[in-house]
């Protein structure tokens, strides 16, 4: 099957700066990174994020990663999509699961269409280290279409759901590097892997 992933660096900077969408609660913490649908070599580094919980749910923005423009017309619509990105909670009492909006950019920033999104993406994240998380396990794309110029916007979070309050705080890795292997499609490894997103379709990008 033809897919087309995309890995998130740990540096690298965005050419447009698009708003972060309105579907996260909190935002003040995120930056923005450019995405590419091959692997650089940016070392691992984990971004951490912290909530003063007060026990409802929360959905937090860690970063955004846009991509380069698209080459020509792409059509998402009901396109298979899965990913992987290892993450952590301060305690199990945060309750974090991963959060993920995809969406499509006009090449100055503005929204045009959601392509995905899903705050349940992820069972609850470990409280030991960082141990690998669905991005989703598998999801369908939203009827979207993009056309020449267009850019795939990811915004990579979290969803708080704990009942306990508190100040919690989670972690992702984020990082590319050709030298190591990308993580597998489970909920289980905890060794320095490539996170992605892949989309079952060939994406065409300039």
């Amino acid at each position: 099957m033809v897919n087309t992933r995309f890995y998130f660096p740990s540096s690298g900077a965005a050419l447009i700066n698009p708003a972060f969408s309105n579907l996260w609660e909190k935002t003040s913490g995120a930056d923005r990174l450019k995405t590419k649908p091959y692997l650089t070599y940016t070392p691992f580094k984990s971004k951490s994020f912290s909530e003063n919980y007060d026990g409802n749910s929360y959905d937090i923005l860690n970063r955004q990663y846009i991509s380069n423009p698209l080459s020509g017309q792409q059509i998402f619509t009901n396109v298979g999509l899965s990913g992987q990105l290892k993450c952590s909670e301060s305690s199990s009492n945060a309750d974090f699961k991963s959060a993920i909006i995809i969406k499509l950019v006009g090449n100055t920033g503005n929204i045009k269409d959601y392509i995905y999104y899903n705050f349940i993406a992820s069972s609850e994240w470990s409280s030991s280290g960082l141990v690998n998380r669905y991005l989703p396990m598998s999801g369908i794309c939203r009827p979207s279409t993009g056309i020449s110029g267009d850019r795939i916007v990811f915004e990579i979070g979290a969803r708080a759901n704990s009942f306990t309050t508190g100040l919690f705080s989670g972690t992702q890795q984020f990082g590319d590097n050709a030298v190591f292997n990308d993580l597998p499609l489970n909920e289980t490894e905890t060794g320095l892997k490539n996170p992605w997103v892949a989309f079952n379709t060939k994406i065409n990008i300039n």
